[in-house]
C-alpha cells in the first residue's frame, strides 16, 4: 500500500510547483499580458493551487490514521508529537507575517499592519483544520463516527459560507482579533475557514473512500465520473440554480457549487495520479515526490525568495516590474530548482542525522526569537 500511495506525495509536489508558478505570475507578470484567453485559463487553473494544497493536507491526516488511530484517540505520545508539529507550523505561519524584525517595532505598528500579522494564510488554515479533525476524532472515538462527522463538517463549511460572508464585518469586532481572522472574509483574511476548511475535509473523505475500497481501480473510475458530473453541473447550474443567498455575493467566492467544482478538479488529479502511478517513476517523479514530502520547506522557502521575509527582501524588491511571460517561465523554473535543491539537502540531513537536524532547528528558532526581542526600534 505504501508504494501505491506515493502518488499523493507526487500530487502534493505538483501543488508546490503550481504554487511557485502562481506566486511568480502574481508578483511579476504585468497587467498588459493578462487580458487574453490564455491568461484567463491560467488564472482559473491557479485557483486550484491552494485547494490542492489543503486537500493533500487532509489526505495526509487520513493516511496517518492508518497507523496512529489508537494512539490519537488514547492521547498517547504520537498525538503529543503531532500537536507539537502543528504548533510549530502555526508559529512559522505567524512569523512569515510579522510586520517588522523587532518586537518593539511590531507592537508599534499600525492597526492595519497588526491585522495582517493575524491574517489566516494556508498554513494557519491547515493547522486549524487539523486541530478540528483531532477534536472530532477524539470525541467520536471510532472510524465510522469520525467518517460521518467529516461529511457533516464539510457540508457545514461549504453550505454555511454565504451566511458567514453575509455578516457585516464591523459586527464581528467583539471576537478577539486572533480568532476573528479565521472567520472574516477575503481579502481581509486570505484563507478563512469558510469555505477553505471544507477542502481539508474533502481530502479526508476522498482518501478514506479510496482506502476502505476493496477495488481501488473501480473507486478511482467512479471518482472521475463523479468529478466530471460535478463539473458539468457547476457550469450548467451557475446561472439557473436557485440561490439561498443574496445575489450581491460573488458566486466564485461563496457558492457551495463552486466549492464542489474545485473539489472535483482536485479529485480528478488525485484519480489520474493513481491511474498513472506505474508511469510516475524516475528522476522527475522522485523530484516531485521530494517536494511533496518537504512541502512545508518549499512553501516557506519560495515565499521568502519571492516576497521576502521579516528579516530580508525578496526577488520582488530587486527585479524589474516589467517581466515577459518567457522570463516568468524561466524564473519559475529557477525557483523550483532552487527549492528542490534546498528540500533535498534538508531531507538528506534529517534522514541521516535526525537528532542534529532537530537541534539545528531548535537553535535557529531560539536565535530568531532572541534577536526579535532585543533588536531596538
Amino acid at each position: 500500500m505504501l508504494q501505491r500511495l506515493n502518488f499523493i506525495d507526487i500530487l502534493r509536489g505538483l501543488a508546490c510547483i503550481w504554487m511557485i508558478e502562481t506566486h511568480v505570475v502574481n508578483a511579476f507578470l504585468p497587467d498588459g499580458y493578462k487580458d487574453n484567453l490564455i491568461f484567463n485559463l491560467i488564472d482559473i487553473s491557479n485557483g486550484f493551487v491552494a485547494v490542492c494544497f489543503i486537500f493533500c493536507a487532509g489526505a495526509g491526516f487520513r493516511l496517518a490514521l492508518e497507523s496512529k488511530f489508537k494512539e490519537y484517540i488514547t492521547m498517547s505520545a504520537p498525538l503529543l508529537s503531532y500537536v507539537k508539529r502543528l504548533l510549530f507550523i502555526l508559529a512559522i505561519a505567524y512569523w512569515i507575517q510579522t510586520p517588522e524584525f523587532s518586537l518593539q517595532k511590531t507592537l508599534q505598528s499600525s492597526s492595519e499592519e497588526f491585522s495582517k500579522f493575524f491574517m489566516c494564510n494556508v498554513l494557519q488554515l491547515i493547522v486549524a483544520s487539523s486541530l478540528l479533525s483531532l477534536a472530532l476524532l477524539i470525541s467520536t472515538r471510532s472510524f465510522f463516527r469520525f467518517r460521518i462527522a467529516s461529511y457533516l463538517i464539510l457540508i457545514i463549511f461549504f453550505w454555511c459560507t454565504p451566511f458567514i460572508w453575509s455578516i457585516p464585518q464591523d459586527q464581528l469586532g467583539w471576537i478577539p482579533l486572533f480568532l476573528r481572522m479565521y472567520i472574516v472574509t477575503q481579502p481581509t483574511s486570505l484563507f478563512p475557514l469558510f469555505p477553505w476548511a471544507g477542502y481539508y475535509f474533502a481530502g479526508i473523505i476522498v482518501t478514506d473512500l479510496f482506502l476502505i475500497s476493496q477495488d481501488k481501480d473501480s473507486i478511482i473510475k467512479k471518482m472521475i465520473i463523479a468529478s466530471l458530473g460535478i463539473t458539468a453541473f457547476a457550469f450548467i447550474s451557475k446561472e439557473y440554480l436557485w440561490q439561498y443567498y443574496p445575489s450581491t455575493l460573488n458566486w466564485w467566492y461563496v457558492s457551495p457549487v463552486h466549492a464542489l467544482f474545485r473539489t472535483a478538479g482536485v479529485m480528478i488529479l488525485f484519480s489520474l495520479f493513481y491511474m498513472f502511478k506505474d508511469y510516475c517513476t524516475g528522476k522527475k517523479s522522485a523530484f516531485m515526490q521530494l517536494l511533496g514530502k518537504e512541502s512545508l520547506v518549499v512553501y516557506v522557502g519560495q515565499g521568502m525568495l519571492i516576497y521576502g521575509s521579516v528579516a530580508s527582501k525578496g526577488l520582488q524588491y530587486f527585479l524589474p516590474i516589467i517581466v515577459s511571460p518567457l522570463e516568468v517561465l524561466l524564473l519559475t523554473s529557477g525557483i523550483t530548482a532552487s527549492m528542490g535543491a534546498y528540500a533535498n539537502m534538508w531531507n538528506h540531513f534529517k534522514r541521516h542525522s535526525p537528532e542534529q537536524a532537530q537541534w539545528v532547528l531548535y537553535a535557529f528558532c531560539t536565535l530568531f526569537v532572541i534577536a526579535f526581542m532585543i533588536i531596538p526600534v
